[in-house]
């Protein structure tokens, strides 16, 4: 995280460093990404993993969901 906020050094104030870390978090678990987690953001990730639903619609063979995923 420290390497991708690059605006962490010019804030003095607790409240708009918690703003800073609240959006980030906000931007990895939405928007962010992950080829781990099947090319998907967290969030799409967690809901493919109830769901079964491959939010990625320009593939038409989803990889198959990790078995260590599963929840009993």
């Amino acid at each position: 995280m420290k390497d991708e906020i690059k605006s962490i050094k010019g804030i003095h104030v607790f409240q708009d460093l918690v703003r800073l870390i609240d959006d980030y978090i906000d931007y990895y678990n939405i928007d962010r990404f992950q080829i781990g987690l099947a090319k998907l953001s967290p969030n799409q990730f967690e809901t493919y993993i109830k769901t079964g639903d491959y939010p990625l619609i320009q593939y038409q063979n989803p990889p198959a969901v990790p078995i260590s995923h599963y929840r009993s």
